[in-house]
């Protein structure tokens, strides 16, 4: 009777401990869920407070462009950029980063280059009328092509701007070194 009452104070101990394991495992899996929640949320508020920021760095500009025939109000109208050339030595590439004024939307710029998912610039909110003069360039950039992506990002011009559409775009940037 004994080794009864012993081997059944075991599995009550064994069962005890257990159970403590599992309410460690679930109180261990809650605290990291929750970590992560708030780490998601303040990261996610972080975004939406800089994206709905008007680029201060925005200057005004007169784009040469007319509006295209047959545009709606309300569509916006996004700049293409053609391929260039630019001494090695050049620490910012004069390309300009314009919003046409005949737009009714922010527009919102990305730049990357080669296959970096890290930007060189991202601009905030840029307004109708004005432009972002200026792409910082790696200091190590090599001589020969790279690919420069733009990403633009219509947002509507309202308290709380919304995203509209966007478009992407590239172009061959060539370093070279005239001596």
């Amino acid at each position: 009777m004994t080794k009864r009452k012993s081997d059944h104070s075991k599995k009550q101990v064994k069962k005890q401990q257990l159970s403590k394991l599992k309410y460690q495992i679930i109180g261990g899996s809650f605290a990291v869920v929750l970590c992560i929640g708030v780490f998601v949320f303040f990261f996610l508020s972080q975004r939406a407070e800089e994206s709905y920021a008007v680029d201060d760095n925005a200057v005004s500009y007169e784009v040469a462009i007319k509006k295209p025939d047959g545009i709606e109000g309300n569509a916006i109208t996004f700049p293409a950029y053609a391929d260039t050339k630019i001494q090695k030595s050049t620490e910012d590439f004069p390309v300009v980063l314009a919003n046409p004024d005949f737009n009714k939307a922010y527009i919102k710029f990305i730049i990357t280059i080669d296959d970096n998912k890290i930007p060189l610039l991202t601009t905030g909110l840029v307004e109708p009328g004005k432009a972002i003069i200026g792409i910082p360039l790696p200091k190590d950039l090599k001589e020969g092509d790279h690919k420069i992506y733009i990403e633009m990002l219509g947002y509507s011009q309202v308290k709380e701007p919304t995203r509209l559409s966007g478009t992407k775009t590239s172009f061959t940037l060539t370093i070279v070194d005239y001596e």
